[in-house]
């Protein structure tokens, strides 16, 4: 089987051909950012507005976030969008985009880790 091609971004990087299919992984579309930016929103991987809002205003903590926006991806919708998302990046890379400057307190860290965990 192929490995996964994943890529990350935040929607402030610079587009690159090298992106190959860009994925939007919010829950709700950035603001002056233009369609063309992406190939595809993939709302299912996205975390909840409660958990984002818990997160980005509430003071939850990491750990915590994490643990929780694993909850959500365990759900039937959340796990078929990783296996689609996951082949596509056996086909060719993938670069999931979120709005989010610093991956190290983003989900798209913990979406590429579980996508590179698809068998």
């Amino acid at each position: 089987m192929r490995p996964v091609r994943i890529a990350t971004k935040s929607v402030y990087d610079r587009k690159e051909d090298s992106d190959g299919l860009r994925l939007l992984i919010t829950r709700y579309w950035p603001r002056g950012i233009k369609k063309a930016a992406f190939d595809r929103w993939e709302r299912r991987v996205a975390p909840s507005a409660a958990l984002v809002k818990a997160f980005k205003h509430e003071g939850l903590a990491w750990p915590e976030y994490r643990q929780r926006y694993l909850a959500e991806m365990d759900s039937a919708e959340a796990r078929q969008a990783i296996r689609d998302i996951a082949a596509a990046a056996r086909r060719g890379t993938v670069t999931i985009v979120c709005i989010c400057r610093d991956e190290a307190h983003c989900h798209r860290g913990i979406l590429k880790d579980l996508l590179g965990a698809v068998r």
